[in-house]
């Protein structure tokens, strides 16, 4: 299982639309095969600030 988790940051009066724009993306990154989980969210305390985590299996190696 491979985990990754970050973030962006991103200007406070844009955040809202910003996430709305991202609704498509984490619809189709869940539907993507091997993703276990797939999740951009507000942070709570920093009004700039956009969490990203995603859960997956690891590729195949091809070589």
């Amino acid at each position: 299982m491979v985990i990754v988790a970050g973030h962006v940051v991103v200007d406070p009066r844009q955040r809202e639309s910003y996430l709305a724009e991202c609704v498509s993306v984490v619809d189709q990154a869940r539907r993507a095969p091997g993703c276990l989980d797939f999740a951009i969210s507000a942070d709570l305390v920093d009004v700039g600030r956009i969490l990203s985590f995603e859960r997956g299996e690891p590729q195949a190696c091809t070589h």
